[in-house]
């Protein structure tokens, strides 16, 4: 990948996960990283990097190596290590707070000023050196930029940084990783604290690999000598052991003892707690190798037993496709990349809680040179999926599953399959587009167009008709379309991704009929992300909520995922009290309101609607009328004249009283209201008996004059969400028992019990505060009795 990317990042402590706010009838997406690959807990869903330069340090003081990942687009990874002897890794971050040091990124870590805690000093494709200060401590970092010059030290580009004592003074010398191919040397003539960095040579020990080397500098034979460790642009990893004197070492070379295959970047650690260094290394493909020693505090022996440490990278060219191959009731991924050869991803977990095991590198034994593209659907009707690749050459392959719906067999691949040849890089989907019961085609092209593939055949013997480049659809290069109803009105979409230096995601409505498609562009920078070069978009329902999902591959080699939480509509709700300003007396009363609901669509809209009520204590309670469910016509409104009770036992005070239009309990898509007061001191009466009567919605339960009756089960929700810094839990109980109400942080980590006890039938609310919580997505969960639900709140701070 050539030029800078401004591809997706996760800002600093929201534990993996972005929020992407919606407009007017748009998905509201939720970015995931974390799954579980092969067992271990890993950042699944990071999206890959170029040129990746690890550095392990405890920053936190838990006695673990965290992960620090430089790359090519400058930006820092930072992945939190869990523990075990098989470290779980997550990622909290994928743009390191604001640190930014132009290109080709090379962490190393440092106690620069000896107050006890380690600095951060980055190199960059320039070649200098940038320091960030730690002005926290050695439990809870706070970089602070001090110069993008430490020291004036500058190599000739591809800055590597390695701080230890080479000549036995007990100060840190630095060694400097640097285009040329050597290790530039710089003495430190200082003092522990006060460092002075003096140039000796470019090549240490008169070590020259040619070009773009990295050093790496430990002691591995526990002799306290510091070892020496050296890659370049062949990606072989060299070892040079120190044989002293400490003040003047002399260097044998004990040969390459890895090879990262391009661009290697060593560094050693004890991942497993041994007490024995490991080996790791980036390459220019983006994955972390690791190197396992199994040797002996005195004799190293590294063995390769991981290609993908703390995030998942196939190297490049990720192209993903969706389906359920085993017929498991969840959906599989198979994921082409820059290599030949089909990477088959089954999934191991549920429906709804997607996990991950590498089955297969040559799925359906499609070696085809140069990158495929996959797509999955049943072309012969026979209840399994058979395989459509693009193909780098502009032509198609067609692979039939000859076995089961249960156990997949593979036919020999049928090449230039549907006679097209787009020039080069087609890029295939599937889906019924005229709505004959067949799964048509499109095929994304080199120049950015879509080629029409008609299905004249039927669903059981496909016959293409070519019909050529549809019209109006161009995504600048290399598209890559995906067919979906992603605005859930019955017909296809689509969703195209491009490349060469774009990887955008351009966005076309299908503003015809299923049957009669028309595809309107609506924009060609959809929610305006950017995955830097080759986006590639499927979509499937990986959380069994019934809502598509977004995976994307990209050029960088990894994968995204953006969860679908709901589809936000254009429906705007107004409530109108009528005898303003409203008074309650102490002994109770009602009000009479106007409440209507507007939908500014061009499409029927199904609905919830519900009331609440803001107490004096600025509590939630209710709904004290619905939800009732149903469904407004296209560019209409539906409105009601109502009346609402208002108990004895309410307090005295301000009240606000609510209108909630969305998908109850946790989705609003819009809200009205008006204030209202109860006169004091208040009246003997029950808080449950509020009654909302009138003209009733269509589905309300209950007819006019009568309020929501007990729910059957545990009736659950949260507002406002996203919330900062608090949110109110409602929470509606059909019996009384005892109740457990508690949030979770996606780790699974209990961070807040909100309710531990016994409460009665009927409505209740409690506010969770997250002022002392990092901005992301927390779980709440609930347990009264034999009753269970549970939901998700965003801090967004």
């Amino acid at each position: 990948m050539t030029g800078r990317s401004g591809r997706v990042g996760l800002a600093a402590g929201l534990l993996g996960l972005l929020f992407t706010a919606a407009g007017a009838q748009d998905v509201v997406w939720e970015r995931h990283v974390q799954a579980y690959l092969d067992g271990a807990q890993m950042a699944m869903y990071h999206g890959g990097c170029d040129f990746s330069k690890p550095a392990f340090a405890d920053i936190d003081a838990d006695g673990l190596g965290e992960l620090f990942v430089g790359e090519h687009d400058g930006y820092l990874n930072y992945f939190e290590n869990l523990g075990g002897t098989s470290p779980s890794w997550f990622c909290l971050t994928t743009g390191l707070d604001t640190i930014d040091v132009g290109m080709q990124s090379a962490p190393t870590f440092w106690d620069t000023d000896a107050d006890g805690d380690l600095d951060m000093i980055v190199g960059n494709e320039l070649g200098w050196l940038h320091l960030y200060r730690n002005d926290g401590d050695s439990t809870a970092p706070v970089w602070t930029f001090v110069t993008d010059a430490y020291q004036d030290v500058r190599v000739d580009h591809h800055s590597i940084p390695c701080f230890r004592d080479m000549n036995g003074d007990g100060l840190a010398d630095l060694l400097v990783g640097h285009n040329d191919g050597g290790a530039a040397y710089y003495v430190n003539t200082g003092s522990v604290g006060n460092p002075n960095f003096q140039f000796q040579t470019s090549y240490y020990q008169n070590i020259n690999l040619v070009m773009k080397s990295s050093v790496y500098a430990v002691d591995v034979t526990a002799d306290n000598l510091p070892d020496l460790f050296m890659s370049a642009l062949d990606g072989e990893i060299r070892y040079y052991r120190n044989l002293g004197p400490p003040q003047n070492p002399s260097f044998r070379y004990m040969g390459v003892i890895a090879d990262a295959e391009h661009n290697g970047t060593p560094t050693l650690w004890d991942l497993n707690g041994d007490g024995l260094l490991d080996l790791i290394s980036g390459r220019s493909e983006g994955q972390l190798m690791v190197w396992m020693n199994q040797g002996t505090a005195t004799a190293p022996n590294w063995q390769l037993t991981q290609e993908n440490l703390g995030y998942f990278d196939t190297g490049y060219y990720s192209r993903p496709a969706l389906g359920d191959l085993d017929n498991d009731g969840d959906l599989d991924m198979v994921l082409a990349q820059g290599l030949p050869g089909i990477l088959y991803l089954e999934n191991v977990g549920t429906a709804d809680s997607a996990a991950w095991q590498m089955a297969d590198s040559s799925f359906a034994n499609l070696n085809l040179p140069g990158t495929e593209a996959p797509a999955l659907g049943d072309l012969d009707n026979d209840g399994d999926l058979d395989l459509v690749a693009g193909c780098q050459n502009g032509t198609l392959a067609l692979v039939w599953n000859i076995g089961t719906p249960l156990v997949p067999a593979w036919a020999a691949p049928v090449h230039n399959y549907a006679g097209i040849d787009v020039g080069t890089m087609s890029s295939p989907t599937l889906g019924d587009i005229d709505n004959d019961g067949d799964k048509d085609m499109f095929v994304g092209c080199f120049d950015g167009t879509v080629l029409y593939l008609r299905n004249d055949g039927g669903p059981v013997n496909p016959v293409w008709t070519n019909l050529g480049f549809y019209p109006g659809i161009d995504a600048g290069t290399e598209s890559a379309p995906f067919l979906v109803d992603l605005d859930e009105d019955g017909d296809k979409d689509l969703l195209i991704g491009n490349g060469a230096i774009a990887g955008n995601l351009a966005f076309y409505r299908n503003t015809g009929s299923a049957a009669i498609p028309f595809w309107t562009l609506v924009t060609p920078l959809y929610q305006s992300w950017d995955f830097g070069d080759r986006s590639v978009p499927c979509l499937g329902d990986l959380d069994g909520d019934d809502r598509l999902d977004l995976v994307l591959g990209c050029a960088s080699g990894g994968i995204y995922l953006y969860r679908n939480l709901y589809l936000q509509h254009s429906l705007t709700a107004y409530l109108t009290p009528l005898g303003a300003p409203i008074q309650i007396p102490p002994a109770g009363g009602w009000f009479n309101f106007y409440a209507l609901v507007v939908n500014q669509e061009g499409l029927p809209v199904p609905f919830d609607a519900w009331f609440m009520v803001r107490l004096p204590n600025q509590s939630w309670y209710g709904p004290v009328a619905g939800p009732a469910s149903m469904i407004i016509p296209p560019n209409s409104n539906l409105s009601r004249y109502r009346t609402q009770e208002v108990p004895a036992g309410a307090p005295a005070g301000s009240f606000w009283y609510e209108l909630r239009v969305g998908d109850y309990p946790e989705i609003v898509w819009d809200t009205a209201g008006f204030a209202f007061t109860k006169q004091g001191p208040s009246g003997e009466g029950d808080m449950g008996d509020w009654a909302c009567g009138g003209d009733p919605f269509p589905g309300e339960t209950g007819g006019s004059g009568s309020g929501m009756a007990m729910p059957e089960e545990v009736a659950l929700s949260a507002f406002p969400n996203p919330f900062n810094p608090a949110t109110a839990i409602s929470y509606r109980l059909p019996d009384p028992g005892y109740v457990s109400l508690r949030v979770y942080d996606t780790a699974g980590r209990e961070v807040a019990a909100l309710v531990d006890g016994w409460r009665d039938a009927g409505s209740h609310e409690v506010t969770f505060d997250g002022s002392g919580l990092a901005s992301g997505v927390y779980l709440y969960r609930i347990t009264a009795g034999s009753h269970h639900a549970s939901g998700k709140i965003v801090l967004l701070k």
